[in-house]
């Protein structure tokens, strides 16, 4: 028993990684999987209306990569079991039927992870089941032909021909690596002559040359910007987190090998590399920005936004967070309102004065905002905004997470070679994905503050929060006037006077919830600058009301005789308001480790919700100028539902979409949506035929 505990230990890194490969659908995909809200997502690796070569790709690239992890856990597998003795001083405990089951679970897990895909995926027709099929049989091939022909051949070039240039492509790591094992060759190298490198060690070597070729070939489809209709990128996200996990089992598993020998556990040597590699400065995250234009637009006031509608009705929004669920929501909410509106002979983009938003919310008024052309919301363009907002941003996310956030954290001294790698990694990724517009592409706060004096453009407030001090950041285009610090609150352009931040960088930060998306810092002096991080809006207010209020407050306060006649402020909530969690009778030394996290989540949703409440009753309670409407995801839209849980990632899959469309015909919904049209139509009686459900 104490052999196999020893040997249990030294193959756990094959061993959690075939686990994790069994546990991600069964975690995922099930009804009411317990990560289903935030990993189901992966297993949707096709996209309805994309041409059929997509699906092919999709499932080749997926399918090889499943079966390259395979790979990577029965050979590291292998070599523990068979030369784990020698190195470790243990019994070896090698048959034929361990032989076979340390290829055929990896093999099995391999394809419980593909069927996941293909299960949620659900090709729908017969062109999309052929070219699924069709892919899942290409990649095993490749795979075949990899393993045999391929390495057959790689093995010859490498080992056999000295005048062959992939001989001197690899010579080098290669003589590095015999070079080690020289210095610790039990288990690596033949007993009877320790200079020479096992066979299968050189065979597991070469493999893990090819599985890094494909990392690196993935790497070069998706910077070519291989593009299918919708946006979505060709690589799915489960292929590029398969490439995580195929690279961590070859590289900690050599790890193990190497360092167990010597009772050097392997998180001591990550540890100690981690903290060195801290030392250098660029070993943190940073975002972009740009030098602000000397004849910068000062930003608008409270006041000076409201009066312009001076006797008129003003609207303003607070869009709460919540990931791609809150950004689609906050976008079909807007450009339903503005249809709404259109249909009854109103003006609610004129109206809209000001949005405060947090997290999700803030992605979703950047598509709808960014929509205005001249001062009214072009039709075109806000429809755009709405296929914008629920696009897929998690592939995006994962490309930064694979190659540059990997690469940097690994060799975080690079960084320095191209200045611009500083501000590389899963955050900007995310903000390309984002730039789904002509002009979202080159749009900094400047050029929308000087749309907001111009009175062409409403007034936006993203939240962050400062890491450090868990004060309000506010990336805005109006200010709230002074730098109230002493209120937990921060405005970025008041704290840096000579800076400007793309749109999409501010709304990244908004919604910056690690460990999706980094906490950042600005780029100065190359790193060696002590500034504070921020993170996402939502640590400190979820809603957005806290901002809106206070600014509303602010402005209407300076007004004399140039106020709107009345003002709404329209809550857009991407949830369902839930009730109080049942008490539970659970105790014992593991809730005691875990309370203090799940008081701090509870309050986070509870808590934050009902200071949002009183925050707006307050200032509606200041008399009858102000009033409020809450347009709330309705939670019977999950009653006929198999899993009642909205997503919690950056990817819509088709049946998130349907239920999006199917909330904005609810009865709350539709009640919300007339309240709305009546504030604006409160002169005009005929107000309920306008709009339908």
């Amino acid at each position: 028993m104490g052999t196999l505990l020893a040997y249990a230990y030294l193959l756990r890194v094959p061993l959690l990684t075939c686990a994790l490969l069994v546990a991600l659908p069964i975690v995922a995909l099930p009804r009411d999987a317990i990560a289903g809200p935030l990993l189901r997502a992966l297993f949707d690796v096709t996209q309805p209306g994309a041409p059929w070569w997509t699906g092919f790709t999709t499932f080749a690239l997926l399918t090889l990569a499943a079966l390259l992890v395979a790979a990577a856990i029965a050979i590291t597998a292998r070599l523990i079991l068979l030369d784990g003795g020698r190195r470790f001083d243990l019994v070896k405990i090698t048959s034929r039927g361990l032989e076979l089951m340390v290829r055929l679970v990896p093999l099995t897990a391999a394809a419980i992870l593909v069927s996941g895909a293909w299960i949620q995926s659900g090709p729908t027709n017969l062109r999309g089941a052929t070219s699924a099929v069709l892919g899942t049989v290409t990649g095993f091939v490749v795979f075949v032909l990899l393993l045999t022909v391929i390495h057959k051949w790689l093995w010859t070039q490498v080992f056999v021909d000295e005048h062959s240039f992939l001989r001197r492509l690899f010579g080098a790591p290669i003589s590095l690596w015999i070079r080690i094992v020289r210095l610790t060759p039990e288990g690596f190298a033949d007993p009877r002559n320790p200079t020479k490198l096992l066979a299968r060690h050189a065979f597991a070597l070469l493999l893990f040359f090819e599985s890094l070729a494909f990392y690196i070939v993935v790497f070069v489809i998706k910077s070519s910007s291989v593009y299918v209709s919708g946006g979505r990128p060709a690589i799915p996200t489960l292929c590029l987190l398969l490439l995580i996990a195929m690279l961590a089992c070859w590289g900690l598993t050599g790890l193990t090998f190497l360092f167990d020998r010597f009772r050097v556990p392997l998180l001591t040597v990550l540890l100690v590399y981690g903290s060195v590699m801290s030392l250098f400065p660029w070993n943190d995250h940073f975002f972009q920005t740009v030098n602000a234009d000397p004849r910068r637009v000062p930003s608008a006031l409270a006041d000076d936004v409201l009066k312009r509608r001076a006797g008129k009705p003003v609207i303003v929004i607070a869009a709460a967070g919540g990931g791609i669920q809150a950004a689609a929501w906050t976008a079909r909410v807007l450009a339903g309102l503005q249809h709404d509106s259109l249909a009854c002979g109103d003006d609610f983009d004129q109206a809209l004065a000001a949005v405060s938003t947090v997290s999700g919310g803030s992605v979703g008024a950047m598509y709808v905002v960014d929509a205005y052309r001249s001062g009214r919301l072009d039709p075109q363009a806000l429809a755009n905004a709405v296929s914008a907002a629920e696009a897929s941003s998690l592939d995006e996310v994962a490309w930064g997470l694979t190659y540059p956030d990997l690469v940097w954290t690994i060799f975080p001294f690079l960084k320095p070679i191209y200045p611009p790698f500083l501000v590389k990694d899963r955050g900007s990724a995310l903000e390309d994905a984002w730039k789904r517009s002509d002009t979202l592409t080159s749009a900094t706060l400047d050029m929308w503050r000087a749309d907001v004096r111009a009175h062409v453009r409403p007034a936006v407030l993203f939240n962050a929060t400062v890491a450090e001090s868990g004060q309000r950041m506010l990336f805005s285009t109006t200010t709230l006037e002074t730098a109230s610090t002493d209120v937990g609150r921060r405005e970025f352009v008041l704290d840096f006077p000579r800076l400007d931040v793309p749109v999409t960088t501010a709304v990244r930060l908004s919604a910056t919830f690690p460990y999706v998306s980094p906490a950042a810092r600005v780029n100065r002096n190359a790193g060696f600058d002590e500034q504070y991080h921020y993170v996402d809006g939502g640590y400190y207010d979820n809603y957005g009301t806290a901002t809106i209020v206070e600014w509303l407050r602010l402005g209407l306060s300076k007004l004399q005789t140039e106020l709107p006649n009345r003002v709404l402020i329209v809550e857009i909530r991407s949830f369902p308001n839930t009730t109080a969690a049942e008490p539970r009778d659970q105790g014992g030394w593991l809730a005691d480790l875990l309370q203090p996290l799940l008081t701090l989540y509870a309050v986070r949703g509870a808590g934050q919700a009902a200071h949002s409440d009183l925050n707006v009753s307050l200032l509606g309670d200041g008399g009858s100028l102000v009033s409020h409407v809450q347009i709330t995801f309705p939670a019977r839209i999950f009653e006929d539902q198999d899993d009642a849980s909205p997503p919690l990632s950056w990817h819509l899959t088709p049946r998130d979409r349907g239920l999006l469309a199917d909330a904005w015909h609810d009865p709350d919904v539709f009640d919300a949506r007339m309240r709305v049209q009546k504030f604006l139509g409160l002169e005009n009686e005929q107000r309920t035929d306008c709009i339908t459900r």
